[in-house]
């Protein structure tokens, strides 16, 4: 083997005979006593170490060496087993001086000038071969054929000649490439493998005395390739990015991963609003490729390759806030509205305080003048209760738009209240119930019963989530409310008005026809009715019934129950298993009826009628005569109004000791409030709209009205 060394060749251009020296130290080193030529200061051994010119070792066994090309050594190749740079000098302006790092045979230490001759070309099957012509004159007066691989004037390349440079060209080897610009390599290290001209020249160039600047070819740093290569970013950062809006991918919400028809991915709320907003309705395409897209053409994706940004949690979280947010509102609204409430029920009392100590006074002023055998006029009781009596409107619930609402029951066990309305889906058309909470009356669930108009409901006295209804579609059905169930279907033979249940017997029912006839049937057994009344006399339609419980020394000792019609009301006791029919001294058209069987007292009302030009409500007291049969004295009658188009149903109310009849006058568009006891209007209130039905709700010691019209319901807190 070998040992393999270095040449520095020394070209001075300036020179008279062009020829090639060995330049010593003394040759790169300026006295001290000379002017120094003008030019940056040469670098440091430190600063040379960190800007080191770039080596190479290459075997030459056999090969005749050749001076490259001035093309070769002017451009700096983009072959990357060769590093080139330029160092800049402050030595005469057209000298020229190019050093090449070889490797010669052992023997052959110095270069001589037949040598450098001899250096003209490269070998043929060299990386940098060139067919350029050689150096073998003077370098100032070589043209550069057009061949040259240097950069054009204007052209991107292109920098202007600076100072006169040395141009270091490193020959290709197979050995070792050392060109990463941020290794340090000391002088020395290079010393140690160069011969002693070399060496010296070397040391020369490093020495601070040197007016020697060493600075790359070029001062742009160019990134790694692996940085540049788009192939190396991750498949997963560039797959969890909606193209649209840069932002993440999600998978849930808005934003998870969908694509076109295409196939390119998007984020759903982007694309689709990208499709109805950003274009056009004859131009809808896809943001990327520009093919034609619709929202049709949105799917939803679950690629294992897309790393979309996990978002269950924190959709959970933004929902659980919304929730709570929300209960923050209803308790700070409910908050506001008890303060609200306490603040007037306060000042109620300090009024009602007031009122009292003044009654007080007074009464105290008016025994003091009796005392004195002086005459007192006494304030009437009757028309101090009068004034007591209020309605104050609590809510006004839609209900349905469409309207067909008739009938209203309240549960007392659950605090519910109950309303007939048809069904709002097309699909399941017909009618069922609607059901109101008790804190702000706001629809809660729906349950469907029957595909014709409900005309009744009554819960059960003792097992209060059980309901009945009728209805027109000839079948009464018991529905358990709080399961929203349906338990039992009757069958009849005819459209039902009407419903109660049986007040002796908790397994019994009641239900009138639109034929008049009245069925008695045992949820026990639902194939078929148990008894059946007919009155062949009068077949109107049953429009209320009520239930009688066997109470001693009334007109039902045994039980019973009453069937009012539209045109007569029949009274029905009970003899054992048996029944006797007996038609009561009222007269209608009749509308509806209530029976209390705690004061026996009948309330009907009627239609006009060529007997009576107006609408009335009748209050009876219901007696046995010395016959045996039941009669009804007559205690207050009620006007109502000259008109009654719509089948109104009343109710009553227990107020201060007394019971308020409370009716619909259609004509003066109002709710009143009769006194049972004093027979008087006690309270009046406007309504807007007709009333069909009127029901009494008594929870938490209140007593609330609720009245219902076509469309709406009304709830109202009855004030004392």
């Amino acid at each position: 083997m070998e040992e393999e060394t270095a040449e520095v060749i020394n070209i001075e251009s300036d020179s008279s005979d062009s020829s090639v020296t060995d330049r010593s130290d003394n040759e790169l080193n300026w006295d001290s006593g000379e002017s120094r030529p003008p030019g940056p200061s040469p670098p440091s051994s430190t600063t040379m170490n960190r800007n080191r010119i770039p080596m190479v070792l290459r075997s030459q066994r056999g090969v005749r060496r050749r001076i490259p090309s001035m093309s070769s050594i002017d451009t700096q190749s983009d072959d990357p087993s060769m590093s080139v740079s330029e160092v800049s000098t402050s030595s005469r302006p057209s000298s020229r001086v190019t050093t090449e790092f070889g490797t010669g045979s052992a023997g052959n230490d110095d270069l001589s000038d037949s040598d450098v001759s001899s250096f003209s070309q490269f070998s043929p099957h060299s990386p940098l071969y060139s067919p350029s012509p050689t150096v073998d004159g003077d370098v100032e007066d070589y043209q550069p054929s057009n061949r040259s691989n240097s950069p054009i004037p204007h052209s991107p390349d292109y920098s202007p000649p600076s100072s006169p440079t040395l141009s270091i060209n490193v020959l290709p080897s197979d050995v070792l490439i050392v060109e990463t610009p941020h290794v340090e390599v000391p002088a020395n290290t290079v010393a140690e493998v160069l011969p002693n001209d070399q060496s010296q020249t070397l040391t020369a160039l490093t020495q601070p005395g040197n007016n020697v600047s060493v600075e790359p070819d070029s001062t742009k740093l160019r990134a790694p390739d692996s940085v540049l290569d788009s192939s190396t970013m991750s498949n997963s950062e560039e797959g969890s990015l909606c193209t649209i809006c840069m932002e993440p991918l999600t998978n849930s919400g808005s934003h998870r991963v969908c694509c076109l028809r295409c196939g390119h991915i998007f984020g759903h709320s982007c694309v689709e609003r990208w499709i109805k907003i950003g274009c056009n309705n004859g131009a809808r395409r896809c943001p990327t490729c520009n093919k034609k897209a619709c929202l049709k053409d949105i799917r939803i994706l679950y690629l294992p390759k897309v790393v979309p940004l996990d978002t269950v949690e924190k959709d959970r979280l933004i929902s659980e806030k919304e929730e709570l947010l929300l209960q923050k509102n209803v308790i700070e609204m409910e908050l506001s509205r008890c303060k609200l409430q306490s603040e007037l029920n306060t000042q109620n009392y300090e009024l009602k305080l007031f009122k009292l100590e003044k009654d007080l006074r007074e009464a105290f002023g008016s025994i003091e003048l009796l005392s004195q055998g002086k005459k007192v006029v006494l304030p009437d009781l009757v028309s101090l209760k009068k004034e007591k009596v209020g309605t104050e409107l609590l809510h006004m619930v839609d209900i349905s738009k469409e309207g067909g609402c008739r009938v209203l029951a309240f549960n007392h066990l659950l605090h519910e209240l109950i309303v007939s309305q048809p069904s709002g889906n097309t699909i399941f058309a017909g009618y069922g119930i609607r059901v109101l909470n008790s804190v702000d009356f706001q629809p809660t669930r729906y349950i469907y019963l029957h595909h014709k108009m409900i005309r009744d409901l009554a819960f059960h006295r003792e097992d209060r989530n059980l309901l009945l209804s009728a209805s027109l579609d000839n079948s009464a059905k018991l529905v358990d409310v709080a399961n929203s169930t349906t338990v039992h279907t009757f069958k009849t033979d005819g459209a039902l008005w009407s419903c109660c249940w049986d007040a002796t017997n908790p397994h019994l029912l009641l239900v009138g026809s639109q034929s008049g006839k009245v069925y008695q049937y045992d949820r026990r057994m639902v194939d078929t009715y148990v008894q059946l009344w007919e009155e062949k006399s009068n077949s109107t339609p049953v429009v209320a019934l009520a239930s009688a419980p066997s109470v001693a020394n009334t007109p039902f000792p045994q039980g019973g129950f009453i069937s009012c019609r539209l045109n007569a009301v029949f009274g029905y006791v009970r003899h054992g298993d048996k029944f006797s029919c007996q038609e009561l001294p009222l007269e209608g058209p009749f509308m509806s009826m209530k029976y209390d069987h705690t004061t026996q007292t009948l309330l009907t009302t009627s239609r006009p009628s060529s007997r009576c030009p107006y609408a009335k409500t009748n209050l009876n007291l219901m007696e046995w005569d010395a016959q045996g049969q039941m009669c009804l004295p007559l205690i207050h009658t009620f006007n109502c109004g000259s008109s009654a188009r719509v089948m109104s149903r009343l109710t009553t109310l227990p107020v201060l000791g007394d019971s308020l009849v409370v009716a619909h006058h259609e004509s003066g568009r109002t709710v009143n409030m009769w006194s049972s006891k004093t027979g008087e209007l006690a309270h009046s209130f406007p309504v807007k709209e007709p009333v069909i039905d009127l029901t009494s709700m008594d929870m938490s010691n209140k007593c609330l009205l609720a009245s219902l019209s076509d469309k709406k319901i009304g709830v109202y807190k009855v004030t004392t």
